[in-house]
């Protein structure tokens, strides 16, 4: 099974941390078997998946024993967003938190869109 030593290879030379999707691996003929391969790994708990097509190679604490640490909501947003071709903003209040003119924090993530992208 080539198909299935190419992914866990690719997915292990990744650095820990890293959201990828199913277009990640458009390259490799089959893609019935990308798909049983990660779903697979994400039965041994080598990967984590966070949603239709979106995985994480999860980042792991063996300092502290945290164990798996969560990707955080903007990695995810942003995957998600990449996979759909959609434009995702931050709301106002977190604007003015990422620039530096407000110290208030949200405690929910809010994004806006206007749907797709335009190319």
């Amino acid at each position: 099974m080539k198909t299935a030593k190419d992914i866990t290879e690719r997915i292990n030379a990744w650095k820990r941390g890293k959201i990828f999707s199913l277009s990640d691996f458009a390259d490799l003929d089959n893609q019935v078997a990308v798909r049983k391969q990660l779903s697979r790994l994400c039965a041994e708990g080598r990967i984590l998946r966070y949603g239709r097509g979106i995985y994480y190679y999860p980042v792991i604490d063996h300092k502290w024993g945290l164990g798996t640490i969560p990707a955080t909501n903007e990695a995810i947003a942003t995957a998600y967003s990449l996979k759909n071709g959609i434009a995702l903003y931050h709301s106002k209040v977190a604007a003015q938190n990422i620039l530096g003119l407000s110290t208030q924090n949200q405690m929910n993530a809010v994004y806006l869109t206007y749907g797709p992208r335009l190319a």
